[in-house]
């Protein structure tokens, strides 16, 4: 019996993640233009440079959090694929391990190869 993927849930995964990278990179080139406004826009909002550099901060934080997560899950993917466990596939759980690694510079093989290593260490000799 052939092993397939089902299809609906992967492409709707893809397209939501697609959706999310859009929306986050939208979000991000309006963060410095909106403090650009509120700096010359004195009657709206107090032109403090202070006030305005904390905002800035803020809201780069706050971008960076959300960026964060998203790259943390990515490396999750990554992580499932190098012990082999989103695909009955070898060759498709190595191309999904690699592109995700890759997306967070993280180098795969040489991941997967010191932590397979360290995972049969913990499972063969726990106390050392």
């Amino acid at each position: 019996m052939l092993y397939t993927l089902p299809s609906t849930s992967l492409v709707s995964t893809s397209t939501a993640f697609v959706d999310a990278v859009a929306s986050a990179k939208q979000a991000a080139k309006f963060i410095d233009p909106s403090i650009t406004y509120l700096s010359t826009n004195t009657t709206f909002f107090p032109s403090h440079p202070y006030v305005l550099s904390l905002l800035k901060w803020s809201l780069w934080s706050f971008y960076w959090f959300f960026q964060s997560l998203v790259g943390g899950g990515i490396f999750c993917i990554g992580h499932d694929a190098g012990h082999g466990t989103l695909s009955n596939y070898q060759l498709i759980n190595h191309t999904i391990g690699y592109i995700a690694h890759t997306f967070i510079l993280s180098p795969y093989w040489a991941w997967r190869h010191s932590h397979r290593y360290a995972i049969y260490r913990m499972a063969v000799i726990p106390y050392l």
